[in-house]
């Protein structure tokens, strides 16, 4: 999200004919992301509980189920199935599913 903010920025201020270095359209952008999120957050506060509802199961995506479901369908990986794997890749689906049904 930041790279996208970071090429507004950079366009944005092109236009205006100023050139910055990079670490300040970075900065910038991160700077007006943050703002942005604040703002919003402000104004509807039930934004918060959607950005908590979406984020838990994403990073039980990116933790639990991508890395064990990798060595399952990669044939290096073979060595390192084991039921704990298993086991791990049933719980991260197990709380992935947790937004669909509550």
């Amino acid at each position: 999200m930041i790279e996208g903010a970071s090429e507004i920025v950079k366009t944005s201020l092109a236009q205006a004919g100023i050139r910055k270095s990079r670490a300040f359209n970075r900065a910038m952008s991160i700077l007006l992301v943050s703002t942005l999120t604040f703002v919003v957050c402000f104004i509807n506060p039930n934004a918060i509980s959607m950005i908590y509802a979406v984020s838990g199961p994403l990073i039980a995506m990116i933790l639990f189920i991508m890395p064990t479901l990798s060595t399952y369908l990669i044939p290096a990986l073979k060595p390192y199935r084991s039921v704990g794997s298993f086991i791990t890749l049933v719980v991260g689906l197990l709380c992935v599913s947790v937004m669909f049904f509550s």
